[in-house]
């Protein structure tokens, strides 16, 4: 298997030993097939990681920062890859580990993104392991963790299954006044029936605050939160969930939600076969309050990119299909000034093994790249690698 980091121009990927997660930066310049170029930057050897997990950050400094889910040193809850690392790559290519996690208290399985605030300082989570249950040791639950130059890793917050869920996989959000928001992938404070799920805010003193517990399909909710929240100016928290919702029983197709400022939970989405589940790692909001997301299936059988207005109607902006050798399951975008789209798709393209894609403002799909299972890897991003 082949181990590493490449640059799709702006689009930033990673390929390790059969998980493979596709990143976006958070600017992506208009591109075309024609113009589109690959490099490779690392290649993972395992003890500087394994598995690289989630987006890149990239500093001002043109640094581009991550995590790997695997590789590193030991730790109690070994699975023989190791327990992770937090890594930097410089403009000139020059690579560093720059934290391995060593498990338990210390934290262990990082796999979602990462984000920056203004001052540069890095904030990240880890799943902790499958075996997460109540009486383990802190840390084995998943984490939240920060980063700094000047004051390097500390470990924010240590998840607890039945006070504030567990398995924060998405990209966590910064708001101005330094609040972190995310999202946990099971569990939570809810004893009938057991949560799956939480939205959380932790704020600068390191208090966490459950602001919605899932309970699933029976009672008409989502489950199974496993991507990054917009926050909007009003202070409103949109994201998505994997399952639950009225769609697609008995486990339900998945949920677009939204929480407003008081709390208060509102499905805005429910999705049902054939458009369904919607496991892009975030959505993306325009400046008219219009929602983006992507859907693994559709009636084209391959995945949706879909938006969703401001009174909750979905339109299918374009619907991958077998035909033209596109891709399948696209996971995530990126939207530039103009309005494009940028994305990866899990499988597909002219060898099968996945591609980066641009979707216009008309919804016409174009492939940029596509991987070829050789030295560029394959299956660009791939859904989590355990079932917490």
């Amino acid at each position: 298997m082949h181990r590493g980091i490449f640059s799709a121009r702006s689009l930033e990927k990673t390929r390790v030993r059969g998980l493979t997660l596709f990143a976006l930066l958070a600017i992506v310049a208009a591109s075309s097939a024609a113009q589109s170029t690959f490099k490779l930057l690392h290649t993972f050897s395992g003890s500087d990681g394994n598995a690289p997990a989630g987006n890149l950050v990239l500093d001002a400094a043109g640094n581009l920062y991550g995590v790997t889910t695997f590789g590193g040193v030991s730790c109690p809850d070994d699975t023989g890859y190791g327990c992770g690392t937090l890594f930097r790559i410089t403009p000139s290519r020059a690579f560093s580990v720059l934290h391995k996690f060593a498990g338990g208290a210390a934290g262990e399985f990082p796999a979602g993104g990462l984000t920056a605030d203004s001052t540069g300082v890095i904030f990240g989570t880890t799943l902790g392991a499958s075996k997460c249950r109540v009486g383990m040791p802190p840390g084995t639950c998943g984490s939240i963790f920060k980063f700094s130059s000047a004051g390097g890793f500390v470990l924010l917050h240590n998840f607890r299954p039945y006070l504030d869920g567990v398995g924060p996989y998405g990209t966590l959000t910064l708001d101005a006044k330094g609040n972190i928001y995310g999202t946990t992938s099971n569990f939570g404070p809810h004893s009938s029936p057991r949560g799956l799920g939480t939205v959380f805010q932790l704020n600068p003193a390191g208090a966490l605050k459950v602001l919605h517990t899932f309970l699933g399909s029976t009672t008409g909710d989502g489950s199974a939160p496993e991507g990054r929240v917009l926050l909007d100016s009003a202070g409103n928290i949109y994201g998505t969930t994997i399952q639950g919702g009225l769609g697609c029983a008995p486990q339900g197709c998945g949920t677009v939600f939204k929480i407003d400022s008081a709390g208060k939970e509102t499905i805005v989405a429910n999705f049902s076969s054939p458009t369904a589940w919607t496991v892009g790692p975030s959505l993306v909001r325009d400046s008219t309050g219009n929602l983006f997301g992507t859907t693994y299936f559709s009636a084209g059988c391959c995945g949706s990119v879909f938006e969703i207005n401001g009174a909750g109607e979905e339109t299918i902006l374009h619907d991958f299909t077998n035909k033209a050798k596109e891709g399948s399951a696209p996971m995530g975008l990126v939207r530039d000034a103009a309005g494009n789209f940028y994305g990866a798709a899990q499988a597909g393209g002219l060898y099968g093994y996945g591609t980066v894609f641009k979707i216009d403002t008309a919804g016409k799909e174009t492939t940029l790249y596509n991987f070829t299972g050789g030295a560029d890897g394959a299956y660009p991003p791939r859904q989590r690698h355990s079932g917490l």
